[in-house]
């Protein structure tokens, strides 16, 4: 699990921060190249970016990663290896840079499209790549190489070729952001998209999440800002889950902190109650920690082992935080994927997860997976 947290925040970096992993080279003075004002979606975004690795240290690159950066105006990022410093993974580098410039763009943040990609790709020797595709132009940035890097590069599954466009993702959230964009229309924007990863069995993925910020990209920014985020599966197109957070830190060195739902809460094991109208599954919470919610917590049941083996089940079942007494605290609708009540008091041992239904889940599985500053998940067999 600590290689796994580790991948994790390896993944955020990547994706989700403005510093582009590269080091300072002593003497280099150039940067990115100025571009055509191109903007792209991932689709359009992705031949770019297989292009220029395809015949990187002779091929061979299965894209793991994928994120589209927006921002409102013109930012020149300085190259230095920040989000990589405490980890020991060794970045080489293919090109003499000491910034990148993020060309500005003010145009519709629901249409998935942005001037800047960024893309991580993995070889048969699990070394990582990589590709900057800015204003359409595609740049080998460098390689990453060491322990942790090597863990992250087996964990992660490749994007598949079935996944949606960006301007899909996008568009599907809109609903959701359009209060946010409209009160924000120059909101700083990410479309982050992830292959999946493998662990325990479980193959969760692919997903895009898609965040808007009122904060600058730049690395030097300062301050508070409100955020919008939604995580949106990559093959159907449906919104699994949306928030917003007022009070985010701006600033590249100011990532929120990852717990893992796997080492923060455990629950069960089951107590089946079978009545003539509904079955109740009744899982007792005997670890929590981190200060993780219900609210933290999303839920899918599903027919398989896997998650996203099969279609989820999206009716018949609902979920009920309990106090140990019996009260109800929050409950959960599978149909919204929201939780109503109290849902963001701290969970506590002897609290209880009850699952009820009037379909036949038997054989199901039950998973949890991480929201807001949680990660990951679990699985429980129905």
């Amino acid at each position: 699990m600590l290689y796994l947290g580790v991948a994790v925040a390896v993944a955020i970096a990547v994706l989700l921060v403005v510093v582009f992993i590269v080091p300072s080279l002593t003497g280099s003075t150039g940067s990115s190249p100025g571009g055509t004002g191109t903007v792209l979606t991932y689709s359009g975004a992705r031949p770019f970016a297989d292009h220029a690795v395809s015949g990187f240290q002779g091929g061979g690159w299965t894209l793991l990663l994928a994120a589209g950066l927006v921002s409102a105006v013109s930012e020149s990022v300085p190259v230095n290896t920040t989000a990589l410093g405490n980890i020991s993974c060794v970045f080489t580098p293919a090109v003499l840079l000491t910034s990148l410039t993020l060309p500005g763009y003010s145009g519709n943040r629901s249409s998935g499209a942005a001037p800047a990609w960024e893309f991580v790709y993995r070889n048969s020797e699990d070394t990582i790549a990589l590709v900057s595709v800015i204003e359409g132009q595609g740049t080998v940035l460098g390689t990453l190489t060491g322990l942790e890097c090597l863990l992250f590069s087996q964990l992660f599954t490749p994007i598949p070729g079935n996944v949606i466009d960006s301007s899909k993702a996008a568009g599907a959230v809109e609903p959701e952001a359009h209060a946010f964009l409209s009160a924000h229309p120059n909101a700083s924007a990410e479309y982050a998209l992830v292959g999946g990863y493998s662990i325990g069995g479980r193959h969760p993925g692919p997903d895009w999440a898609v965040s808007y910020n009122t904060c600058s990209l730049s690395p030097t920014a300062s301050g508070n800002g409100v955020e919008f985020n939604a995580t949106v599966n990559a093959t159907t197109g449906r919104v699994v889950s949306t928030n917003t957070t007022v009070g985010v830190s701006c600033g590249s060195g100011t990532v929120p902190p990852q717990n893992q739902v796997s080492t923060s809460l455990i629950i069960g094991p089951e107590v089946v109650t079978v009545t003539p109208r509904y079955t109740n599954y009744s899982f007792a919470v005997g670890f929590a920690e981190n200060g993780i919610t219900w609210s933290n917590l999303t839920a899918e049941v599903v027919n398989g082992s896997v998650l996203g083996s099969s279609p989820p089940v999206w009716s018949g079942w609902t979920l009920t935080a309990l106090t140990s007494a019996g009260a109800t605290i929050a409950t959960y609708d599978p149909v919204s994927v929201s939780w109503s009540g109290g849902a963001t008091q701290p969970l506590v041992v002897g609290d209880e997860l009850v699952l009820t239904t009037t379909v036949n889940l038997s054989g199901d599985v039950l998973f949890l997976e991480g929201e807001g500053s949680f990660v990951g998940g679990q699985p429980w067999s129905l």
